[in-house]
């Protein structure tokens, strides 16, 4: 399985590079279960050049630290719910809350947060917002 991921990244990284720099998002990739290869080279060196060529990433797993650093400096929205204990303060850690006071607001409100409830970070919510989601079974 992790061999065929491989080779699909490898193709819309070499996509990518062939179609070059991009203003306009040409491709989203959706991952999930990102656990499986959220440290694998191949995803981490594409999600650093992506953005530049308009290939967007959603990655999803069941613990946030199941992501390299490099995962989260490099994803431009940020979306977390409810989490406790490590799993919080890794979150807080990487949510991308610059000053003090932002990181500690969200590592208090990660783990008080009831169900479809999320901190969303983003160049649109700085430093955060905090939203309720509508699950798609209730549209």
């Amino acid at each position: 399985m992790k061999s065929v991921a491989r080779f699909v990244l490898q193709a819309v990284y070499n996509r990518m590079l062939s179609e070059g720099p991009s203003k306009k998002i040409k491709l989203y990739v959706v991952i999930d279960e990102a656990h499986k290869l959220s440290y694998d080279a191949t995803l981490t060196d594409l999600i650093r050049e992506a953005r530049k060529y308009g290939v967007g990433f959603i990655l999803a797993s069941q613990s946030v630290r199941d992501f390299a650093t490099v995962v989260f400096e490099n994803m431009g929205t940020k979306i977390a719910l409810q989490l406790e204990g490590e799993d919080a303060k890794f979150m807080a850690e990487n949510f991308g809350a610059t000053d003090k006071m932002s990181k500690e607001a969200v590592l208090s409100m990660l783990p008080s947060q009831k169900p479809m409830r999320a901190l969303i970070r983003s160049n649109h919510f700085e430093p955060f917002v905090q939203l309720d989601i509508e699950p798609f079974y209730d549209k």
